[in-house]
């Protein structure tokens, strides 16, 4: 597993999954996006963040299986939208495709 931070070139014609969260008190409208994408032999998580409409940063994490990003990308969706969070930013998810099953 490589957790390493690379740069995401774009999103997914056909991401595997993505989800779309939105800060409602944000003042610049903040956004976290955050899609799984296969990558040759290796599953990536990518997420772009930003506001205003404007990306801000971006980062991606490589793992060798689809389970294992299934992991991250459900941990990391939990750790946004958890509104105990220490963050002024609390996100509300506005997107999943697909649905995660229970």
């Amino acid at each position: 597993m490589n957790l390493n931070s690379s740069e995401p070139q774009a999103m997914a014609q056909h991401p595997l999954k993505l989800a779309h969260l939105v800060a409602m008190n944000s003042p610049f409208q903040a956004f976290y996006r955050i899609w799984i994408e296969k990558k040759e032999q290796l599953f990536r998580v990518c997420k772009a963040s930003g506001a205003g409409g404007k990306i801000w940063h971006q980062k991606a994490w490589e793992l060798e299986s689809l389970e294992k990003a299934e992991e991250v990308f459900i941990k990391r969706l939990r750790s946004k939208t958890n509104q105990e969070r220490c963050s002024r930013r609390k996100y509300r998810l506005r997107c999943l495709l697909p649905p995660i099953e229970s």
